[in-house]
Formats: structure tokens, C-alpha cells, sequence
């Protein structure tokens, strides 16, 4: 940065008494050394080591990570006589967006989600093979079912089958809710001789549910699941039934899980529009 600035006095303009050209003088002077900081300030917020600078040439070496700070960019064109200040923008934006994803595998984020499925018929079951529940330990589920038809000699329920394992005693669960009308009471119920990892409940033609769970998917253990749902949503009268805590477990610790099924209690009950997901861990 240029040195401080330093007024003229009177001497220094070669004995000159005109007073008001010397004021004068003073501001333009003053003004030049401002504007000389606001660039000096600028450069700072860039952080920009000016000795990176390529013997006079337009490419200029950009430390920063945030793109906020290329304001300065045209202040730095003035500095370094370089006026090609569009290049050095662009150039400037490349490096910071190298520098914000340097640490982000791109391609990791985009592999942990496996399934996504929006029905355009109705169904009974949609099944997801080609897992391989050792290797990727866990899944994370999260399923948005549209009710089919009125309860139809079944039930409301919807949920997630482990390698088509249909057993009724193969799996239980856990529940804490909270159902509309019950201030804050919270109730308790549980059933561990279930044919299901539990995710929803509906039981009106059109009415809606969520539930999403973590579930840990190694043999080895009990696969657990645990998660919340939200029951019978009225989309109409905008009501909920309840919001369901809970804990899913299916039984077996031996098999691997190859195969995920998306299953409505009642036949054909997962409506047009049911929206499933599937992500999994990566390393």
C-alpha cells in the first residue's frame, strides 16, 4: 500500500501563497490515499497474495473459499494494472467453487440414495432388490403412503419386509403416540409378534401418512429400526390422528438383508402418488 498520507504545506508547493489552490491540492491528494486503502482493504478481503501475481500477467492466484469476497475484484484490476477484470472473475469463481468442494466427495453424496419411487398405479407391494444390507450396514427410510380405498378385510398399516419375510411372529415393535384430543398424555403400546417393520397407518381412501426410519441392516444382531410416523392425515380437513416414537425390530440376526418390500396391509391399499425412499450409509 502506498505510504500514508502526507498534506503539502505551503514550502513544499515551491513557496506558492495561494492558500486556497494548496487546500486544494491537500484533498485531491487526501482522496487519492483514501482510495488507495479502500483498494488496499479490498485485497484483504480477498486475501490475495499479491507476490502470486505471474510477472505483470492476468492470472492471478485466489486463496479465499468465499465468493462473497470477489466485490474487490474490480479495485484489485485497478491495482495490479491488469483491466481484464471478467477473466480474472471467472478465473476467481473456479477457484473458489475448487476450493468450497475440495472436500466433498460429489460422488458419494449422490450415491446414498438408492430408491426413490413415486407409484403411478396402485399397489399391493413394491419390492427393492440388489441390496446388501453386510455391506452397507444401514438404511435410512422414509415413505410418504397415500391410502387406497376404504379398510378392505385388512388393516390401515403400512410397512417395510425384510427379504420377503412374511413370518407373523418374525417381527415387533414399540410405540410411544400422542393422538389428537389427548393433551399431553402419551400412551405406550407394543406387539412383538408382528409381520412387519411398522411406517404408517391410514384407513380412509385418500388420506395420508409418513414415516421414516434408521435401521441398522448387519447380520449379526436383530435388525432394529427406529423412527416416527404420522397416522391418518387428513388432507381436507387438515387433521392428524397421531404421531407416533417408535422402535421396529425383525427378528432374524443370520440372513442378509438382499430385499426390501414396501407393503400396504390391504390389498392394493398404497395409492397413486405413494412416494418411497431409500438411502444408505456410505463410507
Amino acid at each position: 500500500m502506498a505510504e500514508l498520507y502526507k498534506p503539502i504545506s505551503i514550502s513544499e508547493s515551491g513557496g506558492d501563497k495561494n492558500f486556497k489552490r494548496v487546500v486544494d491540492d491537500n484533498f485531491i491528494n487526501l482522496a487519492r490515499h483514501l482510495n488507495d486503502i479502500r483498494q488496499w482493504i479490498d485485497i484483504q478481503k480477498l486475501d490475495i497474495d499479491l507476490d502470486d501475481i505471474d510477472d505483470g500477467s492476468s492470472h492471478v492466484k485466489m486463496t479465499t473459499a468465499e465468493d462473497s469476497k470477489l466485490g474487490g475484484i474490480e479495485s484489485l484490476a485497478d491495482v495490479t494494472g491488469d483491466h481484464e477484470a471478467a477473466t480474472i472473475a471467472s478465473q476467481g469463481s473456479l477457484a473458489t467453487m475448487s476450493a468450497i468442494t475440495s472436500g466433498i466427495d460429489v460422488a458419494a453424496l449422490q450415491g446414498r440414495l438408492v430408491y426413490d419411487n413415486t407409484l403411478a398405479a396402485n399397489a399391493t407391494s413394491v419390492t427393492l432388490s440388489g441390496l446388501s444390507g453386510d455391506t452397507d450396514k444401514e438404511y435410512f427410510i422414509v415413505a410418504k403412503w397415500v391410502r387406497n380405498g376404504a379398510l378392505n378385510g385388512g388393516g390401515g398399516n403400512f410397512g417395510v419386509q425384510c427379504n420377503g419375510d412374511t413370518g407373523v411372529s418374525n417381527y415387533g415393535w414399540e410405540t410411544i403416540y400422542n393422538a389428537t384430543g389427548g393433551g399431553n398424555n402419551a400412551t405406550g403400546w407394543n406387539d412383538h409378534t408382528w409381520f412387519m417393520l411398522w411406517m404408517g397407518r391410514a384407513d380412509t381412501d385418500g388420506y395420508l401418512s409418513m414415516g421414516y426410519g434408521h435401521l441398522l441392516a448387519e447380520s449379526g444382531y436383530e435388525r432394529m429400526l427406529i423412527g416416527q410416523m404420522l397416522r391418518q392425515i387428513d388432507p381436507t380437513g387438515h387433521t392428524t390422528h397421531s404421531l407416533y416414537s417408535m422402535g421396529c425390530t425383525w427378528w432374524n440376526s443370520v440372513d442378509e438383508i438382499t430385499n426390501l418390500q414396501f407393503l400396504g396391509e390391504d390389498a392394493t391399499s398404497m395409492k397413486i402418488g405413494t412416494h418411497l425412499l431409500l438411502y444408505k450409509r456410505t463410507a
